[in-house]
């Protein structure tokens, strides 16, 4: 049997069963939406406080109803203006969610892709050439190890320097 209900957004009735008599309040999925959209965010069940993470692992804050890069935001309150785009929030300690004022640099942005080529250098990240691997050498005898360690292709790839794909078919080979 099914109960006359009335939509909160559009006042039209609409007809729901008995198990979902006290949870129904809109006719449709549009009526939610328009409901959803007028409410501030801060009443949504999914409001982390204004504070997401990026995909990158940078952390992004809401301002104005929109949402900033958090550590761009700190540096334009700190240098009193808005940043151009050449300009580029360095993270000292380069943990991209530690934005305290003291781990934050601004610098140009050719400045900072000397800087992190250096440390990249100096920490053995990346090498300034890429230098092609000897293929032959990674076999399934040398890619067991990592992967009893628990090791995914993608990880022991970038140790080897080379692709995924050729992990994956090397080890199954």
């Amino acid at each position: 049997m099914k109960y006359k209900k009335t939509c909160k957004v559009c006042n039209k009735t609409f007809y729901v069963y008995k198990c979902r008599i006290n949870i129904a309040k809109y006719c449709s999925l549009k009526c939610l939406g328009i409901f959803n959209s007028m409410q501030p965010p801060e009443k949504s069940s999914n409001w982390k406080g204004g504070r997401v993470y990026h995909s990158d692992g940078y952390i992004m804050v809401l301002v104005n109803k929109k949402y900033i890069l958090e550590h761009r935001y700190i540096m334009e309150k700190l240098v009193n203006r808005k940043l151009n785009k050449g300009e580029i929030v360095h993270h000292i300690d380069g943990n991209r969610e530690n934005n305290n004022k003291n781990n934050l640099k601004l610098m140009s942005k050719s400045y900072h892709n000397k800087l992190t080529m250096v440390n990249n250098h100096k920490n053995h990240k990346m090498p300034y050439k890429k230098t092609k691997l000897k293929r032959p050498e990674i076999n399934k005898n040398t890619i067991i190890p990592y992967v009893k360690r628990g090791y995914s292709f993608g990880k022991i790839a970038k140790i080897f320097n080379t692709y995924r794909t050729f992990i994956s078919r090397r080890f199954y080979s």
